[in-house]
């Protein structure tokens, strides 16, 4: 049976695997660990690449193993390691009720992350970004049942407490693209301004006249509290969910230009308004 593809989280995990092992005292390999489990140095090879999903009872044992444990009636959910597969693991254990949320396999791994980030950033040019959509507006977007829930209930992370730091930035285009009829469009506008002005989040509209040469689509980050990184880059054809430094050092970059380039929150504020009454109008 093929191993299943390494995702960031996978990665993750296998990076604190990786780090543990290496910190033991000595050089112990991967086969030496494999032999302290009982299984072979492939499988640990595996874990490590992130390659492979392992079970929670193996990241426990494996745990007490890297940290030297011996105490039998030391479980080793405690652990470093153990912890590293809640977080990482777990999640993409349960396929089947992500599949029920309607959550694309693309673009699932992202949410999860965000919602425990401390900064969450986005940039959309020809739609308001999903975090920011009325029910109404996404619905002319996302038709099926499932994944227009999904898409409302990533709205939870404006209640949190602590709140991360919200921002967007919307390109003009977006606004004046028309998803459904009027008063879905007037409620959009609506929703944003009530989002800025209650300070959930920084909402920055980028002028038409802004151009920016390296811009190539839309897309999300999300930073956590220890500095870890993930976006979401969509493309014509679909997504790409990483955490490629690279990629996402890319991501940050064109953003910070795009802030010095978008109108203030007092000017957006009122762009927003102007649009409204536009669409109101028609």
């Amino acid at each position: 049976m093929p191993n299943p593809p390494r995702v960031p989280e996978s990665i993750a995990f296998g990076q604190v695997a990786r780090r543990l092992r290496q910190e033991m005292p000595g050089r112990v390999t991967q086969g030496e660990v494999g032999a302290m489990v009982t299984v072979g140095r492939v499988y640990i090879s595996q874990v490590e690449a992130g390659s492979t999903l392992c079970r929670g009872d193996f990241a426990a044992r494996l745990g007490k193993a890297l940290e030297g444990i011996t105490d039998e009636e030391n479980d080793g959910t405690q652990t470093e390691l153990y912890k590293a597969w809640v977080e990482y693991i777990k999640p993409l254990k349960d396929r089947k009720k992500e599949s029920q949320a309607g959550l694309l396999v693309t673009y699932r791994n992202y949410p999860r992350f965000e919602y425990t980030s401390s900064q969450v950033r986005s940039f959309c040019s020809m739609i308001v970004g999903g975090l920011f959509q009325t029910r109404e507006y996404a619905s002319h977007i996302v038709p099926d049942e499932k994944v227009l829930e999904a898409r409302v209930a990533r709205q939870a992370i404006f209640h949190q407490t602590p709140r991360p730091m919200i921002s967007t930035i919307i390109k003009e285009d977006a606004l004046y693209n028309c998803v459904g009829p009027p008063d879905v469009m007037c409620g959009q506008m609506d929703h944003l301004v009530d989002v800025s002005e209650r300070g959930l989040a920084v909402v920055q509209i980028l002028p038409k006249w802004a151009h920016l040469a390296e811009l190539r689509g839309d897309f999300d980050i999300a930073t956590k509290a220890d500095g870890r990184q993930m976006a979401y880059i969509t493309h014509q054809v679909g997504g790409l969910t990483t955490t490629d430094p690279h990629q996402v050092e890319s991501c940050t970059a064109l953003y910070a230009q795009m802030q010095g380039k978008a109108l203030n929150v007092a000017d957006s504020l009122a762009f927003l308004r102007k649009v409204r009454k536009e669409h109101e109008s028609r």
